[in-house]
């Protein structure tokens, strides 16, 4: 019953979170000029091929992956707050929700900061580009991790990667 309980408010925070991201409108493509009235009408000239992206954006999503894997490839059920602590550090958010502790970790890019005081997806950081991952580790009654959770965006969509005793699973976030 708790454990519905804390993926309910977490469920409500995120979908409350996503309710106020913004997103920018795509440019419009220009319009084609057409051909003066005294020449023919020519053929479209050939589509060009997309530009390479920059180096630097390679680099950044390398970056995020990085860090995604290595959030994603940690074994942290039945860990204790203490061995959490030991891996992290402390956590920039802590909830003691229904009698469940639930610690929270933000890896954002250099130069941004999420200073929200209570577990929640950062939704306009992963929008902007400036989130890489969030970590959600829930602790049960005897304070050994019950479950943990890893918030990304891929493709434009935040995902949740989250880790139970029963069951491990990837999904869209906005599916909670």
């Amino acid at each position: 019953m708790r454990k519905m309980f804390i993926v309910l408010m977490l469920g409500i925070l995120f979908l409350t979170a996503c309710s106020q991201v913004k997103t920018a409108d795509p440019a419009p493509e220009p319009a084609a000029e057409p051909a003066p009235a005294s020449e023919p009408a020519s053929e479209p000239a050939p589509a060009s091929e997309p530009a390479p992206e920059p180096a630097a954006e390679e680099e950044i999503d390398e970056e995020v992956m990085q860090t995604v894997h290595m959030l994603k490839d940690q074994f942290l059920l039945d860990l204790t707050t203490k061995d959490i602590e030991s891996m992290y550090g402390k956590p920039q958010v802590t909830s003691n929700a229904g009698g469940y502790l639930l610690w929270q970790y933000h890896y954002p890019k250099e130069g941004y900061s999420y200073e929200e005081e209570v577990i929640s997806v950062d939704t306009q950081g992963f929008a902007d580009g400036n989130m890489m991952a969030q970590l959600v580790v829930e602790f049960g009654d005897d304070t050994t991790v019950d479950a943990f959770s890893v918030y990304y965006i891929k493709e434009g969509e935040i995902m949740q990667y989250r880790a139970t005793a029963q069951e491990v699973g990837e999904y869209p976030a906005s599916a909670d």
